[in-house]
């Protein structure tokens, strides 16, 4: 109340977009395996707890490169599998490794698992 005082309004803080709001949201990812349809999709497990949402960017790398990425937004307490489309180039390696070594990254979190094609 004075001159120098400082007025705050709107929204408490929603965090940095990686999983890691206001109120300890912290994401999680479930899966400890992964299958790529026939259409080149694979789906991952994330859970977001804590008290606030989670939302990011999935990825899924290997061999340095990014085979795919996804966008999501879960709710604090929320567990959901997000669907990422795999490109051609990914694909082909996917089938011709019989199980590649992949790296997924969401949300601070990281996680290694072992791609295979589903049948």
């Amino acid at each position: 109340t004075g001159p120098d005082a400082t007025l705050v309004t709107g929204a408490p803080d929603q965090g940095n977009g990686h999983g890691q709001g206001h109120g300890h949201g912290r994401l999680g990812i479930l899966s400890h395996r992964a299958w790529m349809n026939n259409h080149g999709n694979v789906r991952v497990a994330l859970r977001c707890t804590g008290g606030a949402k989670c939302s990011g960017t999935l990825r899924i790398q290997a061999r340095g490169r990014t085979l795919g990425k996804a966008h999501f937004a879960l709710l604090a307490g929320q567990a959901r599998k997000v669907s990422v489309h795999i490109s051609r180039r990914g694909q082909r390696l996917v089938r011709t490794s019989h199980g590649l070594r992949v790296k997924v990254r969401a949300g601070g979190s990281s996680r290694t698992l072992v791609l295979r094609v589903s049948h």
